[in-house]
């Protein structure tokens, strides 16, 4: 049978057949696409703040003289990028935790 050719590969007898219906997978679907949606408004929304008032986009700079007179300009993070470095880890810490 090919039942037990399966079995024999996983050696296991308590394989269990799934079952994933259309509707099942839709929903995760739209799950997916909800979070995704909803991120990039947060993002957009979010990145407003760097909008100047003749409607053109540019990044908060900030310019730092070294001990050696050098000057480097760069641009600041907003609280969101931090934001989303916090989410970043804890999705590593319940990603390695439930492995």
């Amino acid at each position: 049978m090919d039942t037990d050719r399966i079995l024999a590969e996983f050696q296991s007898r308590k394989a269990q057949r799934v079952l994933l219906r259309d509707r099942d997978m839709l929903k995760y679907l739209l799950i997916f696409v909800v979070v995704v949606v909803g991120y990039m408004v947060t993002w957009t929304v979010v990145s407003l703040d760097h909008v100047t008032s003749d409607s053109q986009s540019h990044l908060v700079e900030t310019r730092h003289v070294t001990g050696s007179n050098v000057a480097l300009t760069y641009c600041m993070l907003g609280w969101w990028h931090y934001v989303i470095e916090v989410g970043s880890f804890a999705d590593y810490l319940t990603s390695s935790v439930s492995k």
